[in-house]
């Protein structure tokens, strides 16, 4: 690269592109303290330089110095009034538990872009924290009236509606999101929740069959029957299975005691099956 010798702006802006560029390697190598010494000497050729007070504070506020990372949004907002600087430093406020200091600068950051869509949507989150529901709504749909496909805020009206108890509306975006998302298991069990709730055991037990298998902790357990120090506990929990399998009648009880054998050894949508059949026998 030239650097014109009779040319000292041109020769600082050239001086801190290749700073920046060095910061930003640094940084994506997960090299923060060095990322953070290149951004220094940018600063200091160029104290409005916005670029590198905005990633300086996300280093900051990624590495657990809030007061550090708000100095630093502060300053690239002083620079220069991005969206981001705004947004990013209500985040910050907002992780402190804030909620005052995040509303408000979202508030300001949407006077300046009305269609920053990530503003709306952390606006819902804070209104919701501060107990105010109808304009945590507000803001979520928002979201949709930007994006219809938004998952992040069709979630959160589903919680949302939920935690009203307004089951019309939480299914409603439950099914929404499942219709994309077959496999969320969050929503799954809102929507297990919902039915059981509503004493729709079936419904309720349909609904887990869908996350079942990919339950974490149900996978923990089977971690734990497949180790050797479990072979007896997992042999004795067979023999039981077959021998409750081979009753001819079955009375709900052992319905009840087939499912929880399946349940065990590594069959849950079977378990669950089981159980329904064991409600029916009610």
């Amino acid at each position: 690269m030239r650097i014109d010798p009779g040319n000292e702006e041109a020769r600082k802006r050239q001086t801190i592109g290749l700073l920046f560029q060095k910061a930003m390697q640094e940084e994506n190598s997960g090299n923060y303290k060095k990322a953070l010494e290149y951004y220094r000497m940018t600063l200091q050729l160029d104290t409005h330089f916005f670029d590198s007070w905005l990633n300086a504070g996300a280093i900051y506020s990624k590495t657990g110095k809030p007061d550090k990372a708000k100095y630093c949004y502060q300053k690239a907002i002083a620079s220069k009034p991005d969206p981001r600087a705004y947004y990013n430093l209500a985040s910050v406020y907002f992780k402190e538990e804030k909620y005052t200091d995040a509303r408000d600068i979202l508030h300001s950051l949407l006077k300046k872009d009305a269609r920053f869509l990530p503003a709306h949507l952390l606006l819902g989150y804070t209104y919701s924290k501060l107990g105010e529901l109808d304009k945590a709504e507000i803001y979520i749909k928002n979201v949709l009236s930007l994006d219809s496909k938004n998952k992040a805020a069709l979630s959160s009206l589903a919680v949302l509606y939920y935690e009203r108890e307004n089951d019309v509306m939480a299914l409603r975006f439950i099914e929404r999101i499942l219709n994309d998302y077959p496999q969320d298991i969050l929503m799954q069990k809102l929507k297990s929740s919902i039915f059981l709730k509503k004493n729709n055991e079936k419904e309720s037990i349909h609904a887990l069959k869908a996350i079942a298998e990919k339950d974490p902790k149900l996978q923990k357990i089977y971690e734990m029957l497949d180790s050797d120090s479990a072979r007896e506990i997992k042999e004795n929990i067979q023999t039981r299975k077959k021998m409750a399998e081979n009753k001819k009648q079955k009375n709900k009880k052992d319905w009840f005691d087939l499912s929880l054998m399946h349940l065990l050894d590594g069959n849950p949508k079977t378990a669950l099956d089981y159980l329904l059949n064991a409600i029916e026998k009610n």
